[in-house]
């Protein structure tokens, strides 16, 4: 898929200005801002389907142009000539130092046999334009600096790594205690529980009766009863 978007992005920059308006802003949606037919047929209005055929008409006529010109092949093909020689300038523009001291060996060498002593060599006045001098002086500061980046996110998540280690080790021993007290709390239930007899329950009842007697009794028919005397009095 990402060959796929990458060829079609190429084939926009190149052709794109052939298209229809409304072409070009469902291909620059589809492909350049990743918005997925579903919600370009929202934004505008119309069916997936029809979003999704315009796309494709627009892929045919792209693919057809660059099959005719082949400039984008080209382009690439030029491109890797242009980044040997660029790749070459730059080692020359970083090793000088390297260079200059390889060139003294291969001439002190050469020269011995003339009695010749060669004291040093250097190499001086490399004719590059500011704009690629810069250029590299860029590349090598973009470089630098991505590792930086890619230095303080391995950092970062290591942090972050450490941090949810010690949130988790915390609500583990949150959660233990809980589970430790709960059961503490089971286990005393059961041995109240066990220890409970009888006579121990109406021992109890004993304990909190308040010395009156209840004033009226049920029997088994349900519709009768019968008001006892007040033996407090």
């Amino acid at each position: 898929m990402k060959n796929q978007t990458y060829r079609m992005t190429m084939l926009f920059d190149f052709y794109g200005e052939v298209l229809t308006e409304r072409q070009k802003e469902f291909f620059d949606l589809y492909y350049n801002e990743d918005l997925s037919l579903a919600e370009i047929s929202e934004n505008y209005g119309i069916t997936r389907q029809g979003v999704r055929d315009v796309i494709v008409r627009a892929e045919a006529i792209l693919t057809d142009l660059e099959d005719k010109t082949g400039l984008i092949r080209r382009f690439m093909a030029m491109k890797g000539d242009l980044d040997k020689i660029e790749q070459a300038a730059e080692e020359l523009l970083s090793n000088r130092a390297q260079l200059s001291q390889d060139i003294r060996a291969v001439l002190t060498q050469q020269l011995s046999s003339y009695n010749i002593i060669v004291v040093d060599a250097s190499m001086e006045n490399l004719d590059f334009s500011d704009a690629f001098t810069d250029a590299v002086e860029a590349k090598q500061v973009a470089e630098q600096n991505l590792i930086k980046t890619k230095t303080e996110q391995e950092q970062a998540i290591v942090i972050a790594e450490a941090e949810a280690k010690k949130k988790l080790s915390a609500a583990e021993a949150e959660a233990s205690a809980i589970l430790k007290k709960a059961e503490a709390q089971a286990e005393a239930n059961r041995q109240i529980a066990a220890s409970l007899s009888e006579n121990m329950i109406e021992y109890a009842k004993v304990e909190k009766w308040d010395g009156k007697l209840p004033t009226v009794v049920a029997g088994a028919d349900a519709n009768m009863g019968m008001m006892l005397p007040d033996m407090t009095e």
